[in-house]
């Protein structure tokens, strides 16, 4: 759907995945999506304090990583989870990502020590229950 100005937009219901591919290029402008950039500030706040205060150890997963924040506190052992590729092309090469529908295919949850999920607004799905 496109509103007057001609920005796309949608009015109901939740996106569809696959349009983090075609959005993963403009995402992390703040011009074009200040919300994002904003909830994306405050999520960095956020995980520093974790980060400083609990020292996340171990494995880790990032799920639904997109530009990855977890990336910013800690490299070593993390894994970049996301259904999107341009999304995943957005880090740093050398880390170790998986391109898959986490609802769908399992991830091996005892093989992570901690599971981040920031900002996981793909995940906002109805459960068996709604």
């Amino acid at each position: 759907m496109k509103s007057a100005s001609g920005l796309a937009y949608k009015s109901s219901g939740l996106a569809d995945r696959r349009t983090y591919d075609s959005v993963a290029g403009e995402y992390y402008d703040e011009r074009l999506h200040p919300t994002c950039a904003d909830f994306r500030s405050a999520s960095r706040i956020y995980l520093a304090r974790l980060f400083d205060e609990l020292k996340p150890t171990g494995r880790i997963a990032d799920i639904g990583c997109g530009r990855s924040l977890v990336a910013e506190f800690q490299q070593q052992n993390l894994v970049l989870i996301d259904e999107s590729s341009e999304m995943l092309r957005q880090n740093v090469p050398f880390l170790e990502s998986r391109c898959i529908n986490v609802e769908r295919e399992p991830i091996g949850a005892s093989e992570f020590d901690w599971i981040f999920a920031v900002l996981g607004d793909p995940y906002n799905t109805n459960g068996p229950n709604d």
